[in-house]
């Protein structure tokens, strides 16, 4: 008997066996790991991405798709959803050391300013670090994204100084503590979280200096050097679709007991 669920997940699970296209970064992963993203660009994943968790990214595209019409309803207009930009601008795309697609720009007739766009879905492990700690060290890289896709709007004459960040948490298990409580109370947990992060040029700075020092280091083929070590989140079979090709552990030892960065 034909399965459309049973063909959605092994048409995911393909997907996890992709290699990068192309030579320039994607901004959305300019923060990875430099060792993973060259061995990615020779190699096939040595432990591909599972179904669940492509199907778990795609809840992402359904948020911001949902979002739409509520801003919509709410007065709000989001322009350019999906806009491609790239870093040098005036370059061909094959030669563009950057490349991302912004969510959008968004505007009111009430609001000061037009501002770029970025919205979010996160389980609630990553959802609490962003509400406790603010985007910049809550996830560096989406902050870096924020940065660099506003740079690249003023590069194209967009006035752009700020980005509005929506996010929402995935799993309602994972803020339970809000169980018999209403958004008055002291400890209640917004599901939903916005900010207002401002443009910053020293950031976009760092970040433009280290797309350049690592493209031409991947156009040459170089694998490149650890930046994460085992115990490090993103440094594991679970989350490095290279891992067993790298093996850290190799070079750093097992992971310490309880680390996690």
């Amino acid at each position: 008997m034909n399965s459309p669920l049973a063909d959605i997940r092994t048409a995911l699970a393909r997907r996890g066996t992709f290699t990068s296209e192309g030579d320039h970064l994607r901004v959305s992963g300019l923060e990875q790991c430099a060792r993973r993203i060259s061995l990615l660009r020779h190699h096939a994943p040595s432990n591909p991405t599972n179904w669940q968790s492509a199907y778990n990214m795609e809840q992402g595209n359904w948020a911001e798709a949902g979002m739409l019409p509520l801003l919509e309803y709410a007065g709000w207009t989001v322009e350019d959803a999906q806009r491609e930009l790239q870093w040098p601008k005036d370059v061909p795309r094959e030669d563009a050391i950057l490349i991302g697609h912004i969510d959008g720009i968004i505007d009111s007739p009430t609001a000061p300013k037009r501002r770029l766009w970025e919205n979010k879905f996160l389980g609630a492990f990553g959802y609490k670090k962003i509400v406790e700690s603010g985007l910049q060290w809550g996830n560096p890289a989406y902050y870096t994204q924020a940065q660099l896709y506003m740079y690249m709007l003023r590069e194209d004459g967009e006035d752009i100084d700020e980005a509005c960040f929506h996010m929402a948490v995935k799993d309602a298990a994972g803020i339970f503590g809000n169980r018999g409580k209403t958004a008055d109370d002291e400890d209640f947990l917004d599901p939903m979280y916005e900010e207002i992060v401002p443009y910053d040029e020293a950031h976009v700075m760092q970040s433009l200096a280290r797309a350049a020092s690592l493209y031409p280091l991947l156009r040459a083929g170089e694998i490149l050097e650890h930046e994460r070590r085992p115990g490090d989140w993103d440094c594991s079979p679970r989350f490095c679709p290279v891992y067993d090709i790298c093996q850290p552990e190799l070079v750093f030892g097992p992971a310490p007991k309880g680390r996690r960065k």
